[in-house]
């Protein structure tokens, strides 16, 4: 009987020892983890940018930075809770006209919606400052023209621009440099020539940051005539009466025109293009100068290439 007695106590002891020493472990890894979590340490990583409070009247011309980097002290308590993505807002109130230097501070980074900074010690900041350009925003009544742009080989007269102003907004200078408005058209090569073409609702490209009202535009245009490139050899032609006093070097010139495609075949119209000169006063027999060349053109063609602008002019007797 005192020997269960016995068996017992010591039973009761063991289990109390056991109960103890995992209470003792159990209440030391929870200190540890409590210190782990509170242990301050030092990181670094990147947050993206937004900007708040720009000053009304103002609009921001130069680019934005859209993150930066920083390196902050915290425990891993609040490193381990931070949000995946990580969101400051960059508060630009007090900016002016220009150029503003904005230093990268906590104090500027504050209002924070995801509060990335909150519990954080914040050491460094990369870009530490920003250079944020601001201009006065206005609203400008500008004249709109119209300018085609021409396919190869095509030739087109804007007949018609309604409206013909709108009012631009944005930026003071870059509406300056925009007065007028280039209102650019596009071409359709297979319009036929002669014919008048109306274009509805053409959209205006307007710059970054500045918008039109209206936004789009009526534009009547009118194909003139489409094109032809011909390479044409001409004789250099000097004037009748003394033509057998000269002789030239090289004696033809390689000419590269630009005519309207009816006129490819016409032989009356092509023999106008006319490549020639003048001697010079003076020039004694023997002697030779280079004389630049003259070149004329019938309606409608224009030289795009020659092979040569000056000739070689020497004097026979």
């Amino acid at each position: 009987m005192k020997a269960l007695q016995r068996d017992r106590a010591q039973t009761a002891a063991a289990l109390s020892r056991g109960i103890a020493f995992l209470v003792s472990f159990m209440a030391a890894v929870a200190m540890w983890y409590f210190v782990c979590l509170n242990n301050r340490v030092e990181t670094q990583f990147s947050i993206a940018l937004s900007y708040v409070n720009i000053p009304e009247g103002l609009v921001v011309t130069s680019e934005l930075k859209d993150k930066a980097t920083v390196r902050v002290r915290t425990t891993n308590a609040m490193l381990n809770a931070m949000p995946g993505r990580r969101v400051a807002q960059l508060d630009l109130r007090g900016i002016r006209k220009g150029e503003n230097i904005i230093p990268m501070t906590a104090e500027r980074l504050k209002g924070n919606d995801d509060r990335t900074f909150r519990g954080f010690e914040l050491i460094d900041i990369s870009p530490p400052s920003l250079l944020i350009t601001a201009d006065r925003k206005i609203e400008r009544r500008v004249m709109l023209k119209a300018k085609a742009d021409l396919p190869e080989n095509v030739k087109a007269e804007i007949k018609g621009l309604a409206p013909a102003i709108v009012v631009l907004s944005g930026p003071e200078e870059e509406i300056k440099k925009n007065n007028p408005f280039i209102v650019r058209v596009p071409i359709d090569p297979m319009a036929p020539e002669g014919q008048i073409v109306d274009v509805k609702q053409l959209e205006l490209n307007t710059p970054n940051l500045i918008t039109a009202k209206p936004d789009k535009v009526d534009v009547r245009y009118q194909v003139t005539s489409h094109r032809k490139i011909l390479v044409r050899t001409c004789k250099v032609q000097l004037p009748k009466q003394i033509a057998n006093q000269y002789e030239t070097d090289p004696t033809e010139v390689v000419v590269t025109i630009d005519l309207p495609e009816a006129k490819v075949k016409d032989r009356q119209y092509l023999d106008k293009l006319h490549v020639s000169l003048i001697p010079p006063d003076g020039l004694q027999a023997g002697e030779s100068r280079r004389v630049r060349l003259h070149i004329d053109l019938p309606e409608g063609m224009s030289v795009l290439d020659a092979s040569t602008k000056e000739v070689t002019v020497t004097k026979l007797r």
